[in-house]
């Protein structure tokens, strides 16, 4: 069996850099073109903002996440370029 075409899901989990090294290795294998979709979720802020304290909590955890989309989609360049 031949794939010619991957794709990927992205996320900011802890899973989601094992998922890109498995499609990495696939895609070399099989001599396939790799696509990397980042999905994100993201709560309403309103309330957070609403409960003292919480809007600091809330603003960490999304730079948390931009900080592992961006991780992560230097990395799936990095390793694709030569795909």
């Amino acid at each position: 069996m031949n794939y010619k075409s991957i794709v990927v899901h992205l996320d900011a989990s802890d899973q989601a850099f094992a998922r890109l090294a498995l499609a990495i290795r696939l895609a070399h294998q099989y001599n396939a073109h790799l696509t990397g979709i980042y999905a994100l979720f993201e709560p309403e802020p309103g309330g957070f903002f609403v409960v003292g304290g919480t809007a600091d909590s809330y603003l960490q955890a999304r730079n948390a996440r931009e900080d592992r989309h961006t991780e992560l989609k230097h990395r799936f360049r990095h390793e694709t370029a030569h795909l």
